[in-house]
């Protein structure tokens, strides 16, 4: 499945996802009796999302070790293209995809200077929060 994903600025990308499938040969549906032809079929997906990153990070140089705070905001919100949800040959059902991600971070450390080798020590605190929601619309 060929993918292309691309920045249109530094807080907004967009991404394209195609696939074919193909099925050669004769189907029979054993409960209801139907039949049918080969199949083949393109699929394609597109999203668009805007991205904020926000990052400040501050050393303190203590003499034995640097001392540093890095605190951290990360969201983006995100809208699928419509697609073709019910994969029949005349759609009727398109699905979209709704995200919006908001992240905040806090990291401090504590490292001494060494030759070769830095003792370390430091503790991180993540806090995400994902809200996802599909949105389907009758076609026809």
């Amino acid at each position: 499945m060929p993918v292309s994903s691309s920045p249109r600025s530094a807080d907004l990308s967009g991404r394209l996802a195609v696939r074919y499938h193909a099925m050669d040969g004769w189907w029979e549906n054993v409960i209801t009796g139907a039949e049918g032809r080969n199949d083949d079929n393109w699929y394609a997906r597109g999203s668009v999302t805007k991205t904020d990153v926000f990052a400040v990070t501050v050393d303190w140089e203590l003499g034995f070790a640097t001392l540093t705070s890095i605190s951290a905001y990360s969201a983006y919100d995100s809208e699928s293209e419509p697609g073709n949800t019910d994969m029949a040959a005349v759609p009727a059902l398109a699905r979209t995809k709704l995200e919006d991600y908001e992240q905040y971070s806090q990291e401090i450390r504590l490292v001494s200077p060494g030759n070769g080798w830095q003792p370390s020590s430091g503790i991180r605190q993540l806090n995400p929060e994902m809200q996802k929601a599909h949105r389907y619309e009758k076609l026809l």
